[in-house]
């Protein structure tokens, strides 16, 4: 099983608020997994990915999908790049706060 065919179970604690009410773990399954295809793309033209980057992959789609307002916003390919540059800069900034020392 491929990463792509594998089930996102992540998203069962999800919850749909008015922002993003757009969402539908299960009928959105489809969809995520090409957009996890989509960002595997990205980061296999500098070779082949080992299990741990796909697993990061994972999450990064994870963080679009929970962040995205809206479904155009999260399938947008045009700024797929800079979106995902912001979720690692985030993800950067919260490991910052908590390596700080007081």
């Amino acid at each position: 099983m491929t990463l792509i065919e594998a089930p996102l179970s992540d998203t069962t604690n999800l919850k749909c608020t008015d922002k993003h009410s757009w969402k539908s773990p299960a009928n959105d399954l489809p969809l995520r997994r090409g957009m996890i295809y989509i960002i595997k793309k990205l980061f296999e033209k500098n070779g082949k990915l080992s299990k741990s980057k796909l697993v990061l992959l994972k999450r990064i789609e994870l963080n679009l999908y929970a962040s995205a307002s809206s479904f155009e916003e999260y399938a947008d390919i045009s700024t797929l790049k800079e979106r995902i540059v912001a979720v690692a800069k985030k993800r950067c900034a919260s490991a910052d706060m908590i390596v700080e020392k007081p």
